[in-house]
């Protein structure tokens, strides 16, 4: 039996998927039909209360996928939602992100659609891999591979 000898008292200040305040937040809940993890775009799959990562870039976009502390690493051993299990959704509000390159206060956020990090946000198109989330921008800046806030504006799926 292995036994835990050294600790950290410093903590992470955010997670990808944390809800950066309470603030205008709008919180939805769907059924995933494929694995998402938290912080990542979410699309409707048809006129269902299903979800999954986006695909094209006219897939309907419903939020941003939550994470939720009464949801931890699963089998995988990788903080996601599963096939059908429920899954949070800000659909408004401001949310920490993991973004793939560097981003600036004020900057349009962007979510890939198209090759691989499906749902990840970024700062352009990125030669039509990536789509302009509606409105949304960032309130915070961070380089390639760290987190950002996002705010979602209200909006009607």
């Amino acid at each position: 039996m292995t036994v835990q000898t050294a600790y950290t008292v410093d903590h992470a200040a955010a997670y990808s998927g944390q809800p950066a305040n309470e603030n205008g937040l709008d919180i939805k809940s769907m059924v995933c039909n494929a694995v998402i993890l938290p912080g990542r775009v979410v699309v409707r799959v048809g006129v269902t209360d299903v979800v999954k990562p986006p695909a094209a870039a006219d897939d309907k976009v419903m939020g941003v996928a939550i994470r939720t502390l009464e949801h931890e690493v699963g089998t995988t051993q990788v903080l996601q939602y599963e096939d059908e299990e429920m899954v949070a959704i800000a659909e408004a509000g401001e949310i920490w992100v993991l973004v793939e390159d560097a981003v600036a206060i004020g900057g349009a956020a962007f979510y890939r659609h198209t090759t691989s990090d499906f749902g990840l946000f970024r700062s352009d198109v990125d030669g039509g891999e990536a789509e302009a989330l509606d409105g949304a921008y960032y309130t915070s800046a961070a380089g390639a591979g760290g987190l950002a806030k996002v705010k979602i504006p209200v909006h009607t799926p």
